[in-house]
C-alpha cells in the first residue's frame, strides 16, 4: 500500500546545514577566486549562498560615469560595501566638482587595495582648484586615513584638488613623523592634477607616504607646482622606485639629486618633455660607480626616458650608457644637445631591450662622417646596435640619416629579438634593406614614414612576412 506523502517537509540533514555554514562557504568560495564562472553559478543557489559566492566574485569593480548634476546616493553607496566587502580595486568615473561627502561609505570597504578616480576634462573647467574652499569637509582626507593601512594605489589624474586640512593641521618639522597614521600608499599617480596650492595639498598628502614606491605628477606645468617642495621626497620618501616627471616643466633640478642620492631603490626615471637636467643624470651615474661603498643597497637602475629634453647633454648620456651595465631602457631622441656621436663611445648596457634614438643632431661632424660608407656616422650606429643582441624594440633614424646598406643597415641581421621597429630617414629603402627586415624572426611591428617605403616594397614584404605589421605614418619635426 504506498504511503501518503507527509504534510510536512522533513527537517534538514546534516550535510545541507554544513553547506549553509559562513566559514565553509567562505573556505569553499576562495578556493574558487580564480574561476569566476563557477563563482557566479554558486552565488544563483540560494540567498545564503548568493551573500557569500557574490562578496568573492566582486573584487574589480569600475563604476559607470556619473551624472554631473547629481550626486551619489548614499543609500546605494553603503547597500554596495555590504554586497560586496572583499572589493579590492576600484575606479570611480565622475566629474570634477563633484561633492566627495560619497566617499564616507567607501570607508567601511577593509579589503579595499587600488582606488583610482577617473575625470573627463570638463568644457568649463579651471585650471586650478577653487580657493573658497575653507568651509567643505576634508572628505578625501578622512578617506584616506580611514584606509591608511589598506589602500595601496590610489590616482588623482586630472582631478581638482583643494586641499587636506588633516594632513596639513599634522605637517610638522619634526622628522619622527606625522602625528596621524602614515598611508600605507604604494603607487601615487598625480598626472594632470590641479590645485590652488601645493603647500596644502600635494606637499601634505606626500609627508603622510613614507612608503612610496611609485610617484607620477606628469603633465603638472601650471604656476602653482611651480612651489612643490621637492625636498620632500627626500625627506619622507625614501623608498622611492619609480618617477615619472613627463611634460613637467617645474623641476627642481638641485632637490632633485639629492632624491636620487636619498633613494637607493631609484630604478626608473621617465621625465620626457621636462627641464630636467645633465646634473641629475650625473647624480644617477655616480651613485651607481659608488654603489660599493655605500652602505645603503642600490638597486639596478633599469629606465631612463629624457626624450625631448633640452637641458641634457650629450657627456651625461655616454656616462650612462658606458657605466649603467644594468640599463633595458633608453629613450633620448629629439634632445638638442645629443648628437649621433653619441655611438662612438663603448657602451656597457648588454642587456638594452628597448631603445630610442631617433632625431639626433647631425652637427660638428667631418666631411667623412656624412658621407656614405663605413666612416659614416650612420655606420657607427649601426655597428652599435648590432651589439645589442636582447633587442626587443628600436625607435631610429632622422631626416637627415641614410639608413641603407651602404652605411651598415646590414648590421641589423644580429638583432635576432627584435619585435618592434620604428624607422625615418631621407632615402627610400629597397629590397636589400627589407630582405634585412624579413630575416629578422620575431619581428612583429615595422612602423615607417610615410615615403620611406614604397608601395611595392610594402607590398614585396608583405609577400614574405605576411606576420609583420606595416605601419605607414606621417612625419613632424
Amino acid at each position: 500500500m504506498a504511503t501518503a506523502p507527509s504534510l510536512y517537509p522533513s527537517p534538514p540533514s546534516l550535510q545541507s546545514k554544513a553547506l549553509q555554514l559562513p566559514e565553509l562557504l567562505e573556505n569553499v568560495a576562495q578556493r574558487l577566486t580564480s574561476r569566476p564562472k563557477d563563482l557566479r553559478s554558486a552565488a544563483l543557489v540560494c540567498k545564503a549562498w548568493s551573500t557569500v559566492f557574490t562578496a568573492e566574485l566582486w573584487r574589480i569593480l569600475n563604476m559607470p560615469p556619473l551624472v554631473q548634476s547629481k550626486t551619489l546616493d548614499l543609500p546605494s553607496l553603503y547597500r554596495m560595501v555590504r554586497l560586496v566587502p572583499r572589493l579590492e580595486c576600484l575606479q570611480v568615473n565622475c566629474c570634477n566638482g563633484q561633492e566627495l561627502s560619497w566617499l564616507a561609505p567607501l570607508k567601511g570597504l577593509d579589503h579595499l587595495i587600488k582606488l583610482e578616480f577617473v575625470n573627463e576634462p570638463r568644457p568649463d573647467a579651471s585650471n586650478t582648484a577653487s580657493s573658497d574652499k575653507k568651509s567643505c569637509p576634508d572628505h578625501l582626507g578622512e578617506f584616506l586615513i580611514a584606509r591608511a593601512s589598506t589602500l595601496r594605489h590610489l590616482s588623482l589624474e586630472a582631478m581638482i584638488v583643494a586641499g587636506f586640512k588633516l594632513f596639513e593641521s599634522s605637517a610638522s618639522t619634526d622628522k619622527n613623523g606625522p602625528r596621524l597614521p602614515a598611508l600605507a600608499i604604494e603607487t601615487l599617480i598625480l598626472s594632470n592634477t590641479l590645485v590652488d596650492n601645493t603647500a596644502t595639498t600635494i606637499d601634505s598628502l606626500l609627508r603622510q607616504c613614507p612608503r612610496l614606491i611609485e610617484l607620477d605628477i606628469s603633465r603638472n606645468f601650471a604656476r602653482p607646482w611651480q612651489s612643490l617642495q621637492w625636498s620632500i621626497l627626500s625627506d619622507y620618501c625614501q623608498r622611492l622606485t619609480h618617477l615619472d616627471l613627463s611634460s613637467c616643466s617645474t623641476i627642481d633640478n638641485n632637490q632633485l639629486v639629492k632624491v636620487v642620492w636619498a633613494c637607493p631603490g631609484m630604478s626608473s626615471l621617465v621625465a620626457c618633455q621636462s627641464n630636467i637636467e645633465s646634473k641629475v643624470l650625473h647624480a644617477i651615474v655616480d651613485r651607481w660607480i659608488g654603489r660599493d661603498s655605500k652602505s645603503k643597497v642600490v638597486e639596478p637602475f633599469t629606465i631612463l626616458d629624457v626624450s625631448c629634453c633640452s637641458g641634457v647633454n650629450q657627456a651625461s648620456i655616454e656616462r650612462g650608457l658606458k657605466h649603467i651595465d644594468t640599463l633595458t631602457v633608453v629613450k633620448i631622441s629629439w634632445c638638442l644637445n645629443i648628437g649621433m656621436t653619441v655611438f662612438y663611445p663603448e657602451w656597457g648596457c648588454p642587456n638594452l631591450q628597448h631603445l630610442e634614438v631617433q632625431g639626433l643632431s647631425f652637427q660638428d661632424l667631418d666631411e667623412d662622417e656624412t658621407e656614405v660608407g663605413e666612416y659614416s656616422v650612420e655606420w657607427a650606429m649601426f655597428r652599435r646596435l648590432g651589439t645589442l643582441k636582447a633587442l626587443q624594440r628600436l625607435t631610429i633614424g632622422s631626416m637627415e640619416s641614410y639608413l641603407g646598406m651602404e652605411n651598415g643597415f646590414g648590421h641589423m641581421r644580429d638583432l635576432k629579438q627584435l619585435e618592434d621597429i620604428m624607422v625615418i630617414g631621407t632615402d627610400v629603402l629597397e629590397v636589400r634593406e627589407l630582405e634585412v627586415i624579413a630575416a629578422l624572426p620575431r619581428l612583429q611591428s615595422f612602423a615607417f614614414r610615410m615615403g620611406f617605403v614604397t608601395k611595392r616594397m610594402q607590398q614585396w614584404l608583405r609577400s614574405k612576412r605576411p606576420d609583420i605589421e606595416q605601419i605607414e605614418q606621417p612625419f613632424h619635426y
